[in-house]
């Protein structure tokens, strides 16, 4: 699709306290930066540059269990950092580059860079009226592949500034490839009412419809969930193929207890994606479910985000994947590595940790025994297969989730099934852990053969807290 790019200027007022809430609601890696003030003040005065993106051709499918949720569609772009666009700031020369991007319709916008490397001391910003994304500062945005990718903002306009002081001579290397058009709500972006109690004080409310089915359990209002609160912090959101679909994942530990950024997730939600530009986004679950007067009241957990995969191995036979994440994963986000299991008679009851339709968190619990089961793969019968949920269920978007045994350990990923609040007697499979063990998922979990077997012949490793790990 073409594009549409005219010089333009225009004065926008909008609100820094909901720019600096929005900040860390959905925080990738970044900083306040120095020129975060000039959002709310000269900056908007500044020229920038219009591009009209027209809206691409939306395969509108319904989302099955056996694909990834799609949620979004992305647009082949070329635009670059353009010197003769700059603009300076302030009275000591510093200086801006700043694009605006609009997309009618879209529900959500976010950016992909096939070159991405910008110089020490300078800061990069993307934000609409509604959210605030940055400052990213060279480290860790810089990475060896000189790709990057952006969360989604909601709304169809999108701003892109990036400030330089004067005393860098350097110039970055910004070229956006892709704009990813929503065009299915975007869970991750709720929105926001703020009630103000005081001129010092306020109280900042949510109000949002529910994302995934009526059935699921939420992972924080439900007695259960307390009992897989560490589990839960090993679960991620996953935004793959071009940030355009969502998966769920979780971080695993390893034989080497060494607190390598393992993600394991199901192999069709990587389809022909580009796992450099793909986003984990960790503790996406509610912080809180509290009720006053009969009414249930909710705050969501900040969305703890990540960018950037490397593949490391997987299989089909199974629907396994396994990637390693390139960001060190920050200390304050408090992950878990998840235990995982060989055992081929998963004691039950068994439990999934998923996002359905990338909602936040949702507990389901089978009390049954796991059956031996096939998918396009028999004879071989390399996945497990869950007859019915006796509570919750999985929806889209759960598709690489891990299924724990009674022991906290992972025995498999989400693969497919029929299971949905609109057919609670419906099944789902998984991949079996012990089968992706023997297809490759050994060598980067147990690499220098360190693991003992039981006498029923599987191996098995408890989970840890990755901060536990870190040498500080």
């Amino acid at each position: 699709m073409g594009l549409i790019k005219r010089g333009y200027s225009r004065v926008k007022s909008f609100h820094l306290f909901l720019l600096l809430f929005a900040h860390v609601v959905i925080a990738q890696v970044s900083h306040i930066g120095r020129y975060h003030d000039y959002l709310n003040s000269y900056s908007t005065f500044t020229q920038h540059t219009l591009y009209n993106i027209p809206s691409p051709y939306l395969n509108n499918n319904q989302p099955t269990l056996s694909k990834p949720f799609q949620f979004a569609q992305s647009i082949d772009v070329s635009i670059e950092f353009d010197i003769s666009s700059v603009a300076t700031i302030n009275s000591d020369r510093d200086w801006s580059w700043k694009i605006k991007i609009i997309s009618d319709g879209a529900t959500s916008l976010s950016l992909i860079f096939d070159q991405w490397w910008i110089p020490e001391h300078t800061e990069v910003y993307v934000y609409n009226d509604k959210e605030i994304l940055g400052a990213f500062t060279s480290f860790p945005s810089n990475k060896k592949s000189k790709q990057f990718a952006t969360t989604p903002i909601k709304g169809d306009s999108i701003i892109l500034e990036y400030y330089s002081p004067i005393y860098v001579t350097q110039l970055p290397q910004i070229r956006i490839s892709k704009v990813v058009y929503g065009f299915r709500p975007l869970p991750i972006a709720d929105t926001v009412q703020e009630i103000w109690q005081d001129s010092t004080q306020h109280i900042m409310k949510r109000k949002r419809r529910p994302h995934s089915g009526k059935c699921n359990i939420d992972l924080s209002c439900d007695i259960a969930g307390s009992t897989w609160s560490k589990e839960a912090r090993a679960v991620a959101v996953l935004l793959t193929d071009e940030n355009q679909v969502y998966c769920s994942a979780v971080l695993l530990n390893n034989a080497k207890h060494d607190g390598r950024q393992l993600l394991l997730t199901a192999y069709h939600c990587m389809g022909s994606s580009n796992p450099a530009t793909d986003i984990v986004m960790f503790n996406h679950q509610r912080r809180s479910c509290k009720v006053y007067d009969g009414k249930q009241e909710t705050l969501s957990a900040y969305s703890d985000t990540l960018h950037g995969l490397k593949w490391l191995t997987g299989s089909a036979i199974s629907d396994y994947a396994l990637l390693e994440i390139e960001e060190a994963i920050p200390k304050d986000y408090n992950v878990f590595l998840a235990g995982w299991t060989t055992n081929q008679e998963p004691v039950p009851p068994l439990v999934g940790i998923h996002h359905p339709s990338g909602d936040y968190k949702k507990l389901s619990i089978y009390t049954g025994h796991l059956l031996p089961a096939c998918w396009a793969e028999c004879p071989d019968k390399d996945h497990w297969k869950v007859e019915h949920w006796t509570r919750g269920t999985t929806e889209p978007g759960s598709s690489g989730s891990p299924l724990f045994d009674a022991s906290h350990r992972i025995v498999g990923q989400l693969h497919g099934g029929s299971a949905s609040c609109w057919n609670k007697r419906g099944y789902d499979i998984y991949g079996s852990f012990e089968a992706s063990w023997k297809n490759g998922l050994s060598d980067y979990l147990d690499p220098n053969n360190q693991t003992i077997k039981t006498s029923l012949g599987s191996i098995s490793i408890d989970g840890i807290y990755l901060n536990k790990l870190i040498k500080s």
